[in-house]
C-alpha cells in the first residue's frame, strides 16, 4: 500500500489516529499540498534533509501542550 493509503486506513482506526505522519517521498507523483490535505505531518522529498527531518522527528514526540 502507498503512504495516502495508508494513512487514509490510520485515520479510521481511532486508536491509530492522532499519531503524527511525516512523509517522506522520492516520487515525482507526491506533493506536500495533498499531503496536508490528508492530515499528514510534515512532507520531506528524497534525498532527505536529514537534520530537517530529525527536528521534525523530535517536534511531533513532544507532548501536546495542556
Amino acid at each position: 500500500m502507498d503512504g495516502y493509503t495508508f494513512h487514509r486506513t490510520q485515520r479510521e482506526d481511532p486508536g491509530l489516529a492522532d499519531i503524527p505522519v511525516l512523509v517522506v517521498s522520492g516520487g515525482g507523483w507526491a506533493n506536500e499540498v495533498d499531503a496536508r490535505k490528508l492530515g499528514m505531518t510534515t512532507f520531506f522529498r528524497k534525498p532527505l534533509d536529514l537534520d530537517g527531518f530529525i527536528a521534525a522527528v523530535e517536534r511531533a514526540c513532544r507532548p501536546a501542550a495542556s
